[in-house]
């Protein structure tokens, strides 16, 4: 993000190191989004596989399931809040644009560690079968 009003301290500004943190935290995330996809892909796959096997444990085919909408869940919440996310923070004090922004913070990291540990627990559920060959 650059452009501005000029002011060399402006940059050290409480909300511009906020809005940083929020650009960085959403690149981790988007950077998750792909294989988060496709894990969920893996996961339906897994499904199809042992359904075609006749294989109808419904605690594996549950927790696949349950699984894949999790990851889905993560992806539309992380769009969600890019849908809803206000960049340009018009007519706001800087008091309340650190106050929004704080919030921010904590909303698009609580939604960056659902993605981490929905696809840690995606690949915890997939390893042993890849493994087991």
């Amino acid at each position: 993000g650059s452009g501005g009003s000029g002011s060399s301290d402006s940059a050290n500004s409480p909300v511009n190191q906020l809005a940083d943190q929020i650009e960085t935290l959403h690149e981790q995330a988007m950077n998750k989004v792909a294989p988060l996809r496709s894990l969920e892909d893996s996961l339906k796959l897994r499904i199809t596989r042992l359904a075609a096997k006749g294989d109808t444990t419904l605690g594996d085919t549950g927790r696949l399931s349950a699984l894949a909408a999790r990851l889905n869940t993560c992806d539309t919440t992380m769009f969600g809040w890019m849908g809803r996310y206000d960049m340009q923070l018009d007519g706001k004090t800087d008091a309340e644009k650190e106050e929004y922004l704080k919030g921010q913070v904590q909303e698009l990291g609580g939604i960056d560690r659902s993605i981490d540990s929905a696809m840690a627990a995606a690949r915890a559920l997939l390893a042993p079968a890849d493994t087991a060959r």
